[in-house]
């Protein structure tokens, strides 16, 4: 059992002096200016209320999505909500595409905050997460791609 304790640590060693630098995706740098929107979102809470989240989506001026912010009232949701948008934040400022993150987010079924989306002709977002993914994928179809082309 030694052995393998040696080992382990002498493996742990040799990751500590990798340069992780040479592999690492290059991260896209935040201009002095962004364009943003932000979109009122209303969606059920675990207790089946209706709240309010306003998410504000940035974008640099060639269309790439760089951050995500939410602000909310509801404590109970806050703390998750928001540690999905920073890293939704850090997975677009590595250029992961757009639509992985998006279906990942759509991906998230909730057995109380699944709801229909207003306006939608009957989208179901199974929760708030994938709201937020609904809502990212529609900001890039809008105000990114037409960037891009």
């Amino acid at each position: 059992m030694d052995d393998l304790d040696d080992d382990c640590i002498v493996e742990l060693e040799e990751l500590d002096q990798l340069d992780y630098s040479k592999n690492a995706p290059l991260k896209l740098e935040r201009p002095d200016v962004l364009d943003s929107k932000t979109h009122k979102i209303i969606v059920p809470n675990q207790d089946k209320e209706l709240v309010e989240l306003y998410l504000t989506i940035s974008h640099t001026e060639e269309g790439e999505l760089l951050e995500m912010f939410l602000n909310l009232k509801d404590q109970a949701m806050y703390e998750w909500l928001i540690a999905i948008t920073r890293l939704a934040s850090k997975l677009m400022q590595y250029r992961v595409p757009v639509y992985e993150i998006v279906n990942e987010l759509k991906g998230i079924g909730s057995t109380t905050t699944g709801h229909y989306i207003p306006e939608s002709q009957g989208v179901y977002a199974k929760s708030v997460a994938a709201r937020l993914g609904h809502t990212l994928e529609e900001h890039y179809e809008k105000y990114c791609l037409k960037k891009e082309s």
